[in-house]
């Protein structure tokens, strides 16, 4: 049985830590708070670190499905696009 909370730190290649697995299962928690309540507040913001090629973008991709984008510009003409993007 794969638990949860250890999920975040066992999938990132980053060590395994008390502070992890909390922060981990908070923003897991509030990704979830917001599919069932659109808008819901949301203070934590998840920063994935490592070098490239251990699954980062694979890892968020398999949780939001459909919903995953890792193709959004930045720059001030598609800021419109983007936002649609970002929020629906």
């Amino acid at each position: 049985m794969i638990r949860i909370a250890s999920r975040p730190t066992g999938s990132s290649g980053k060590g395994d830590s008390e502070y992890a697995r909390a922060v981990g299962l908070r923003w897991l928690i509030s990704a979830v708070a917001r599919i069932f309540n659109p808008g819901a507040k949301a203070d934590c913001c998840l920063i994935l670190e490592g070098p490239q090629g251990i699954r980062k973008s694979t890892a968020l991709r398999t949780l939001a499905g459909e919903f995953f984008t890792d193709e959004c510009q930045t720059s001030v003409a598609r800021m419109p696009q983007c936002k649609h993007e970002v929020y629906g």
